[in-house]
């Protein structure tokens, strides 16, 4: 699977270059983002136990977004996950990033090719995508990148759950609104396609003025012709230009790969001056069919101040966070950085 990646890698970025410096006036263009986190911090338990607090190198991570047209009608996107870290005991967990590579080609487990997908645009917003893409599921927090999200205020279902499956998907768009259908592989399955297990899903997307919402619904093929019904309900809305709020729900957790239960969340986004955005989210998760929870019900909850110290841009976010999860059984403080540099082909 690696030579095949590599081989597709290097016949996809020659292809993009000569398009962009021969053929600007039909459209055709790249752009690739290389994005590293870094993460400082502490975590501790949850309760009365013996546990220590001990070091935490949080979502520190390495992304790469390699995306563009290659005609009018034709774009792509290659989405790398390159390295993750963690501290565990004081040293390298090395699982953190080894995992990486170890499972590529598995349908469920995170690796380092999170997407790479075609699209086709054709008339009257009709499209099709074919490649690796997100399931349809989650919502308004799904649709953020990777490297944004603080994992301790994120969902079971975000941190825990491999949305990144093989698919085709066809839909159409306007201005506001897309509608779409999808076949993909499951998470279920251990290899993509010689395990034969497949999903079904649809999706409708919007963007109405100060309201938004991605709202979707999939058949998660389980094996033995079982299907696990995933609802994900999520919206937004500006209350105005610097102020949002955001609230995302599923019929699911995840400590495995589907649990039956209750995850709903809502989140908050101040921007009162161009620098500075302040976050915060809370959510609880409901599972009666998950022994190991104990009471079944937790509240999870975090809150954080993001500052964009360049003029003009975002490219370059310094962050603090506390967050508290009791799913999880601890809390975290956290400061770090996420650079985003931009080159254009």
């Amino acid at each position: 699977m690696k030579k095949i990646l590599s081989v597709c890698a290097a016949f996809l970025l020659p292809c993009c270059l000569l398009f962009s410096q021969e053929a600007e006036s039909s459209g055709a263009g790249a752009e690739l983002f290389v994005v590293p986190r870094l993460d400082l911090g502490i975590c501790g338990p949850v309760g009365n136990n013996d546990a220590s607090v001990e070091p935490t190198l949080g979502n520190s991570s390495v992304y790469t977004l390699f995306e563009g047209n290659i005609s009018e009608h034709i774009s792509f996107y290659v989405e790398n996950h390159w390295a993750s870290f963690a501290l565990a005991d004081k040293k390298w967990d090395k699982y953190a990033y080894t995992d990486l590579y170890r499972h590529i080609g598995h349908s469920d487990w995170d690796n380092i090719l999170n997407a790479a997908y075609l699209q086709y645009d054709f008339d009257a917003g009709v499209w099709v995508n074919v490649g690796k893409n997100l399931l349809y599921m989650g919502g308004m927090e799904f649709d953020e990148y990777d490297y944004n999200i603080h994992p301790m205020m994120a969902s079971t279902l975000w941190n825990n759950f491999q949305p990144f499956q093989w698919q085709v998907s066809a839909g159409w768009s306007n201005e506001t609104t897309t509608l779409g259908v999808q076949m993909c592989t499951s998470p279920y399955g251990e290899h993509p396609f010689s395990s034969g297990i497949y999903s079904y899903g649809a999706q409708w997307r919007g963007e109405y003025g100060p309201l938004a919402n991605i709202w979707s619904f999939s058949l998660v093929g389980k094996g033995d012709g079982e299907y696990y019904p995933l609802l994900s309900l999520g919206q937004k809305f500006d209350i105005c230009e610097n102020l949002s709020v955001s609230a995302d729900y599923s019929n699911a957790v995840s400590l495995d790969v589907l649990e039956k239960g209750h995850s709903a969340y809502a989140g908050i986004s101040w921007k009162p001056l161009d620098k500075f955005e302040f976050v915060g989210r809370a959510g609880m998760e409901n599972s009666k069919w998950y022994a190991l929870w104990g009471d079944r019900t937790r509240w999870n909850f975090g809150a954080g101040v993001h500052w964009f110290p360049i003029k003009d841009s975002e490219d370059l976010r310094v962050h603090a966070t506390f967050s508290r999860n009791n799913v999880y059984g601890c809390y975290e403080a956290l400061v770090g950085l996420v650079y985003n540099f931009n080159f254009s082909l």
